[in-house]
């Protein structure tokens, strides 16, 4: 593992702090889980925006109505 120094308001680190206690955890496992959750939900959440995942890129010329039906062509259906 690498160290690294992060800076918290005090408040924050409190709050952490005491939630770490809690969960009968040190801070260094408390952040890291936290971490690593966020990076998973936010990878998940990419790969399941059919935009972001390249799924649905036109690769042939756009019809001309593409800017006023843009949700049936990256999502299948209009919003």
């Amino acid at each position: 593992m690498l160290r690294t120094t992060i800076m918290l308001p005090e408040d924050l680190k409190k709050r952490v702090e005491t939630r770490a206690h809690q969960m009968n955890l040190s801070l260094g496992q408390l952040l890291r889980g936290a971490l690593e959750e966020f990076l998973q939900r936010d990878e998940r959440s990419r790969i399941d925006d059919p935009l972001a995942s390249g799924e649905n890129v036109i690769t042939a010329p756009a019809p001309l109505h593409v800017s006023e039906n843009v949700d049936k062509y990256i999502y299948g259906k209009k919003k």
